[in-house]
This record gives structure tokens, C-alpha cells and sequence, in this order.
């Protein structure tokens, strides 16, 4: 499996380990604890694609590719970047796996390729294609050349096309975690377009979608929608997670007129390297004013798969890990160098240790006060 540190890898990993699969992790930090008992190997995909050798050696031996893997942001790349990993890794990768015998390879894709489209019902995977940008368009154009290859070599090629991916180890979308903090404080919380259908989906609920594309025959060639059961509009579903989070935040619509014309400063914004609004790229923004649902119909009677959970319990599950986590994310970021500069990572690490003992002695003062000690 390639990438399997994030918030997909860490739920795929632990499902197969629980199936009985024997897994090694392609990455360059290891899983986390929970992926415990798949085996590891520290690797740069973009370096193993200029030494076929070294990726021959690290498919060898296996049945199953299970291609998480791909270079995000969308803002901080150029379409060279994006080009170099996701679409000439995945297909060196995919010509590699193919002649060590590989039987099955199952690649993360995604429903950005459908772009921002308002939808009085769920879009099925025969939907026009409007894409978002450079990301979904290599993502579409990989699932091109890996048909293609299968063709050739009798190797079977599964694509799953998931939303938003909800879990433990979230740390991605800005403005959702702008959301926990709002709905942490119990700010109010603006709602783009209270009536427009939402998707989301959780990460364990993607894993079981994943065992069972790398499982089910018959299914080479075929691409699967993988979404929560529900498609709740926005604002019921904003209401339905500060209710479950138990926030006192209130979700209230925005002014339609400042929504239009943020999509618009971010359509013509999209074109420049590094253009965000808000924390979000600006080739995403759009979904703000018509959101997205997806049709999983297919998946549902082809593959078995049955969600467990709904569009909100993706989000309450995820921010009750996100109160938690606050340690993991600082050493993550430091990790992966999202926070590149010199500068900036040593603030970071000064703050986890000033947080570090905030709690010290906040824990230290509680267990003083419940012994009898006095105040010192």
C-alpha cells in the first residue's frame, strides 16, 4: 500500500490487519500506532520511479497495489508537481506491479472530477466530468492509463471516487477545522447554501470499500462512488454536528450576494499558483455555493458496501479526535514540513512545549487541590 499515514491510510491499514491481510506501508514517516503489525518501508515514490529496480523491489511478492498516494495541496503545487507524482509515479507504478504478477490494483481516486454542479439528486459515476482543476484532472486522467494497462497485462484496476474523507488523523481542510474551532468556542457558524445536498464520508467507512474492491470479482475496469448512506442539505447537517458535538455555536446562512461573488473572485483566482480563499484552495471554493452528492447505488449492489456511518457522524467522530489530538497534529506538520520555514517550525515546537506545560501544571495544580495541599 502506498501512503498509509494520513487520515485514508491509518483506517485501510488497520481494516486489512483486522481481515487478516498481510500489509506493507509504502511512505516516508511510518503509520501510526494503531497500524501496528504492517510492515514498513521508508520510500519516496517519486525517487523509486527514476530506480525501476527499487520499485520492482518493493511490489515484489505481492497480490494487491492499493495506491493511496498523492500530492496535496492543490495550492502549492504547479501542474509539473502534481504531473510528476500522480499521474508518472501511479503509472510507473501500475507497469511495475503488473509484471511482478500483481493480480489487482486499486486506486484512490476522486469526485472533484464531477466539479461543482448544483444537483437536485446524486450524481452516478456516468455524470459529466466539469473538474475542478489540475488535481482532478490527473486523477481521471490515471484512471485512463490504468485501464489502458490492465488491457495490456491482465492486470485488474479498481477506482473509488470519495468526498471529503472524515477520521482520525484529519488535518487537511482549513476551513473544516476553521469550523471545529468556531464550533469549539461556540461562535456562530455560516452556512453558504442552507438547502444545497452535502457529501461526506468517514474513513472506516472508506476502508470497507477498499477490502472490498481488493476482494469482489468481476469488477476490473469499474469505478465506484464511496459516500456516506445520507445526503443532508448544509444546513441540516451543520446542525445536526453542533447538536452532536453538544456546541452552543449557531449555523445561520450567509448573504447569497457575498457568496456569489466570493465564487467569483475564486474563479478568477483559480488560474494563479497558490491561490486560496479562506484557508481552501481556490478551484474548490464553487462547492460552497452548490455542495455535492454522489450516488453510491452502484457500490451498494456491486461491491456489498453498507456505510455505517451518516454525513454528521463523519464530522462529530472526527472533531471529538481533532479535541484530543492537538499534540499528534503539531508533530505531524513538523513531520511532513508543512510549516517549512526554519523559523515557523521552531515556533511550532515552542508552542507544543508551552502547551506541554500549560498542562503540567494545570494537572499538577487539580491533583494539589484534591489531596489537601495548599495553595502555594
Amino acid at each position: 500500500m502506498t501512503g498509509g499515514s494520513g487520515v485514508l491510510g491509518r483506517a485501510v491499514v488497520s481494516r486489512l490487519l483486522r481481515g487478516g491481510w498481510k500489509v506493507t506501508v509504502a511512505d516516508r514517516i511510518p503509520p501510526p500506532p494503531e497500524c501496528a503489525g504492517a510492515g514498513f518501508a521508508e520510500s519516496d515514490l517519486e525517487e523509486l520511479a527514476r530506480r525501476p529496480d527499487g520499485m520492482r523491489d518493493l511490489v515484489r511478492g505481492s497480490t494487491h497495489v492499493i495506491h493511496l498516494a498523492a500530492k496535496l495541496p492543490q495550492h502549492l503545487l504547479t501542474e509539473a508537481a502534481y504531473r510528476s507524482m500522480n499521474v508518472g509515479v501511479t503509472e510507473q507504478l501500475a507497469v511495475v506491479a503488473a509484471g511482478e504478477g500483481v493480480s489487482r490494483f486499486v486506486f484512490a481516486s476522486t469526485i472533484e472530477m464531477y466539479g461543482p454542479q448544483a444537483v437536485p439528486r446524486p450524481l452516478e459515476e456516468t455524470a459529466e466530468r466539469l473538474f475542478t482543476g489540475i488535481y482532478s484532472r490527473t486523477k481521471w486522467e490515471c484512471e485512463q492509463i490504468l485501464t489502458g494497462i490492465s488491457a495490456e497485462s491482465g492486470m485488474e484496476a479498481v477506482f473509488l471516487r470519495m468526498p471529503l474523507i472524515m477520521g482520525p488523523g484529519f488535518r487537511n481542510e482549513g476551513t473544516v477545522l476553521r469550523a471545529f474551532s468556531f464550533m469549539r468556542w461556540g461562535v456562530p457558524l455560516p452556512v453558504p447554501a442552507p438547502d444545497a445536498l452535502v457529501a461526506f464520508v468517514s474513513a472506516r467507512d472508506v476502508a470497507q470499500a477498499f477490502e472490498l474492491a481488493a476482494t469482489v470479482s468481476g469488477i476490473s475496469g469499474e469505478a465506484f462512488n464511496i459516500a456516506a448512506s445520507d445526503n443532508p442539505t448544509m444546513m441540516e447537517h451543520m446542525r445536526q454536528v453542533v447538536s452532536g458535538v453538544g456546541s452552543r455555536s449557531r449555523p445561520y446562512p450567509v448573504w447569497r450576494p457575498l457568496i456569489s461573488a466570493v465564487v467569483a473572485a475564486s474563479r478568477w483566482s483559480a488560474g494563479r499558483p497558490g491561490a486560496t480563499l479562506f484557508g481552501a484552495p481556490a478551484e474548490l471554493v464553487p462547492f460552497i455555493s452548490v455542495g455535492g452528492a454522489y450516488s453510491i447505488g452502484k457500490a451498494r449492489k456491486v461491491l456489498g458496501y453498507a456505510p455505517q456511518d451518516s454525513c454528521a457522524d463523519s464530522w462529530i467522530n472526527t472533531y471529538n479526535w481533532w479535541r484530543g489530538s492537538r499534540r499528534e497534529t503539531v508533530r505531524w506538520a513538523v513531520e511532513r514540513k508543512r510549516w517549512r520555514s526554519p523559523i515557523a517550525r521552531a515556533c511550532v515546537r515552542c508552542r507544543s512545549r508551552g502547551v506541554r506545560l500549560l498542562r503540567a501544571f494545570l494537572v499538577d495544580d487539580a491533583n494539589a487541590t484534591k489531596s489537601g495541599c495548599p495553595d502555594s
